[in-house]
């Protein structure tokens, strides 16, 4: 018994585990105790959401400190590996960029009819002051490619490539469809479902594609596509909820 747990066989997949729910654990503690700050100082106060926008960009930060760059250097210099061997590849051509476009040709017509819910257009994009400012837009999408670059290095590279050569491909999907879905349990119950079903088959792609890379760029996409439909959506609403009010006035005016 003391032989086997010291072979790599079983100290790679339990480490990779246990840094895994450690990253996972730091992250939360950390957003939770900017949430409290901000709270305290009472940046929540008033009609502007600058203090929950403000939370989402350093959330978003830290998941590129703590998930993405974290990773790396628990590979290269407490694993002492490669960090190709984790899903940092370029990758090959067993998954082709064709399979991605008929995933988008499937998925974004769903978005846009998704972002058509108050339940979602409430909840999306994050930072508020998206719908209002271009800038915000456009760093909300730069902070938004951060955090996905730190969602895919942890919970695709780091924990299906550091399971899979020891588990098996199986225990791999299943380990990082529970720790995925476990970070959308504050989100829309439609997006839950969502990411147990996009947990399940987006290990599958990394390991097919051996890379993180391409799913990166996709989910990526995908996030910052669902942001632009539901400031689409919000804006046609508000636009016939504004020219309704127009109608409405005129008519009273007349009778």
């Amino acid at each position: 018994m003391r032989q086997f747990i010291e072979k790599k066989e079983f100290i790679i997949p339990v480490s990779v585990v246990l840094f895994t729910i450690l990253l996972y654990l730091l992250f939360r503690i950390l957003v939770n105790l900017i949430y409290r700050l901000n709270l305290n100082r009472g940046n929540f106060k008033g009609k502007l959401n600058n203090g929950r926008d403000g939370i989402t960009y350093r959330k978003r930060i830290l998941a590129f400190l703590i998930y993405g760059i974290m990773p790396i250097i628990i590979i290269k210099y407490i694993f002492h590996e490669r960090l190709q061997d984790y899903g940092f590849a370029i990758g090959h051509a067993n998954f082709k960029p064709v399979y991605f476009i008929l995933m988008a040709s499937m998925v974004l017509p769903i978005m846009l009819l998704l972002s058509k819910k108050d339940r979602i257009n409430s909840h999306y994009p994050e930072v508020r002051g998206a719908f209002v400012s271009n800038w915000s837009l456009i760093f909300s999408s730069i902070t938004y490619i951060l955090y996905y670059f730190g969602y895919e290095s942890l919970y695709r590279g780091f924990l299906v490539f550091g399971l899979r050569r020891y588990t098996g491909d199986f225990i791999a999907v299943i380990a990082s469809m529970v720790f995925t879905s476990v970070t959308h349990l504050s989100s829309p119950g439609i997006v839950l479902i969502g990411s147990i079903v996009s947990g399940v088959i987006f290990p599958y792609i990394v390991i097919l594609s051996g890379s993180i890379w391409a799913l990166f760029v996709f989910h990526s996409m995908i996030g910052i596509s669902m942001d632009l439909f539901c400031i689409k959506a919000k804006k046609v609403e508000f636009s016939i909820n504004a020219n309704w009010d127009s109608v409405m006035d005129i008519r009273n005016k007349k009778i």
